[in-house]
Order: C-alpha cells, then sequence, then structure tokens
C-alpha cells in the first residue's frame, strides 16, 4: 500500500537499470580516448578515494557509479602523467576494476561485478543492503535531530587563537584568528536527519572560486588566512556576537532536478523550482511513504537547503545540500531505523540559464546507478 506523503513533491523511484559488468582495466570509446591522454599533475596525500575518482570522473566528463565498500584514502604525487596512467596506478594500488563505457566511469573492487543479477535490488534488498552497510549513518525514526541554534567557535590550530560567533542564515561577516579582514559567512541549515548545519564560507570579493562548505567538527583552510581552522558548534549563545550583517539585493528561481541516471537514462526523482532572494535559504523536499505488513509507516525523503550567496551580470555563486534518508525496518518487532542513504554538500558558480550537474552519490541503487543534482538559476526581473 504506497501512499503520498504531504510534501511539495512526490518522489518515483526508478525502474531497473542496467550496465556493463567491470573490467580489469579501463576501456574507452573514442570520444573519451582525448582526455585519458590528457596530462594532468597530482599531489594528493591521504586524499578520499571516492573524491579522487569523483574529480576524474567529472574531468573525463563522466558520471561515477561505484560499488559499495569501495573506498579509503589514497596518495598519489603524478607529473605530466596522463589520466591513463593515474587509473591503471588506481586499480593496481587498491585492487580496483575500473571501466569506462558510454557517460559513465563505472568502479568495483577487481574480481567482483558492479551487480550480482540481472536487475536493481528490489525494495527488500535494498533494505538488507542498507542495513548491512555500517558507514550509513543511522538513528531510530523515533528519535527527533537536534537543532543547532547558530553558534560556533573557530580555533586556530597550533595556536591559543579562537573567535566564536552566532552565524544566521542570512550573510555577514566574521573576523576570524590568523585571518586578513572580515569574512563573509552564511549558515545553511541542518536536514532532517541529524539537524547539522554547514557554515558556508564565501570566496573573496571578486574570486571566481567556490564557496566553501564546512561542517562542525572539520579543520579547514581558507585563502585568507594563515593556517588552518577547526570549526566547533556551541551549545550557549549567550554573549556571542552575531555576524556583521551584509546586504544582498536581487530575486532569483533555482531549478533543480534530481535525477537517478545510469545506462539506461536518466530518471527524474524531483525537479523542484525555489524562487528566493540573494543570500537568503530556501528549502523543499520530497517523499515517499510505504507501509510495511506489520502496519508500519516507512518513509523517505530527500531534502535540499540552497542560497544564491552572490551574483553578477553573468552568472551567480549557489550553495547547496542535499540529504536523502529511509526508513527500514530491521525485524519484526523491532524498532524502525532511519538511514542517510546519501547526502552532499555542494557550491557551483552557474552561468544563467544554463544547467550544471553534480554528483550526489555515487552508490545510489547499489551500484546500478548514481544520484545526480541538475542545477539552473535565473535572475528573476525587478519589478517595475
Amino acid at each position: 500500500m504506497i501512499s503520498p506523503l504531504v510534501l511539495a513533491l512526490a518522489l518515483v523511484l526508478a525502474p531497473p537499470a542496467a550496465e556493463p559488468e567491470a573490467s580489469g582495466a579501463p576501456s574507452a570509446a573514442s570520444g573519451a580516448r582525448a582526455q585519458l591522454d590528457e596530462k594532468i599533475t597530482l599531489n594528493l596525500r591521504d586524499a578520499d578515494l571516492s573524491q579522487v575518482l569523483e574529480r576524474l570522473a567529472t574531468l573525463l566528463g563522466k558520471t561515477l557509479i561505484l560499488q559499495p565498500g569501495v573506498g579509503g584514502t589514497v596518495t598519489i604525487e603524478a607529473r605530466e602523467t596522463p589520466v591513463s596512467d593515474v587509473i591503471a596506478g588506481l586499480q593496481a594500488s587498491h585492487a580496483l576494476s575500473i571501466r569506462l563505457k558510454g557517460d559513465f566511469l563505472y568502479v568495483s573492487k577487481a574480481g567482483e561485478q558492479l551487480r550480482s543479477g540481472p536487475g536493481k535490488p528490489d525494495e527488500d534488498g535494498l533494505n538488507a543492503a542498507y542495513l548491512a552497510d555500517r558507514s550509513l549513518p543511522r538513528r531510530l525514526a523515533s528519535d527527533k535531530p537536534r537543532r543547532s541554534g547558530g553558534a560556533f567557535e573557530f580555533r586556530e590550530e597550533g595556536t591559543s587563537g579562537t573567535a566564536a560567533w552566532e552565524i544566521g542564515a542570512t550573510p555577514g561577516t566574521v573576523t576570524l584568528p590568523g585571518c586578513a579582514g572580515p569574512i563573509a559567512v552564511s549558515l545553511l541549515p541542518g536536514d532532517a536527519f541529524d539537524g547539522v548545519p554547514r557554515v558556508v564560507f564565501a570566496p573573496s570579493r571578486g574570486g571566481s572560486a567556490p564557496a566553501r562548505i564546512v561542517a562542525p567538527g572539520a579543520t579547514f583552510r581558507l585563502p585568507e588566512c594563515s593556517g588552518p581552522l577547526a570549526l566547533g558548534a556551541l551549545d550557549s549563545r549567550d554573549g556571542i556576537p552575531k555576524a556583521v550583517p551584509l546586504s544582498q539585493t536581487g530575486q532569483f528561481q533555482l531549478t533543480a532536478r534530481i535525477l537517478e541516471t545510469g545506462a539506461n537514462g536518466d530518471e527524474v526523482l524531483a525537479a523542484p523550482r525555489i524562487q528566493l532572494p540573494a543570500g537568503e535559504v530556501g528549502t523543499v523536499q520530497a517523499g515517499s511513504q510505504s507501509e510495511t505488513r506489520s502496519g508500519a509507516a516507512l518513509n523517505q525523503n530527500i531534502r535540499m537547503n540552497a542560497s544564491v550567496l552572490a551574483a553578477g551580470d553573468a552568472d551567480a555563486l549557489v550553495a547547496c545540500s542535499v540529504s536523502v534518508t529511509r526508513d527500514i525496518e530491521p525485524e519484526p518487532g523491532q524498532p524502525v531505523l532511519t538511514i542517510r542513504i546519501a547526502r552532499a554538500d555542494e557550491s557551483l558558480r552557474l552561468a544563467y540559464g544554463k544547467s550544471e550537474r553534480v554528483t550526489v552519490s555515487p552508490t545510489w541503487g547499489r551500484g546500478h546507478s548514481a544520484l545526480v543534482l541538475e542545477l539552473t538559476v535565473e535572475r528573476v526581473p525587478a519589478k517595475r
């Protein structure tokens, strides 16, 4: 029995997607040959393997589809090395099987298939796989996420320098230890899973770089700062100064298509449109609900928070976060769990009217497809 949730949009699960079997060495259509021959320089130490694969896929103009369980860190020092050699090195050092076919870069463990049967896992199979994947965050469905008040501590690593600020959803500036001049910041609200917000650092004035999106507990670097900073959330906001407000002007329409993409093409899971002023955060969510034989109501939700941080004559800087959660009933009589099966924080500089894609989860569909976010921004003409 399926019934719609009282949400902004309906989420439709995609049909099974087919994909090629993984091979022991990368193969490519002639269209990708030039990119494979392109020489790149990398100097990475203990970098996240999935992020490195994602960057390589982007360089090749492909969407990464990753078998669950592929992970770890990678250290690479390559100077003017063909992309094909970098891929071959990753295959050898991490026992991977990497294959290029069509619009996709498929990655699995060496000797293993990206799938075990002709089709995508059914709902029961997906639930069993999510329960078995202990890397996915989970909580009791009855537990509500804790909400942060937006108070944060910034600590300069290796020194005694600290600063505490209250940051809101509208842009402001803060002064941080070891940093030259005020830095523009704003806040993306937390998702429905754990309620943890993200602090968004805008690039230097006039810079073309994307924004930096940081979660509490992370250590990060900013170009304006002499050393790394650690971000922590504070329980109390008493006596903490608020970020100095920044004025923002302009109205924008942001179109976000959330897609399941695989060898059979794109399936639109949600296509919300948000109209919002510059600097303000818009939130949309979509979902579906199913009922188990025991009568438990299981939800699957997609939530996106987005903000236009800055705008020029030809483009706008957008920051957004996307998360997907799914309720699962482990065993009869056991409490329902909420498992977050995908999350991504992204910043893009978008030309007006031109869509851009980013991968939210390369393991969506358990190695059969990827979850992709496609964003388009338009400037709304001012009323006369």
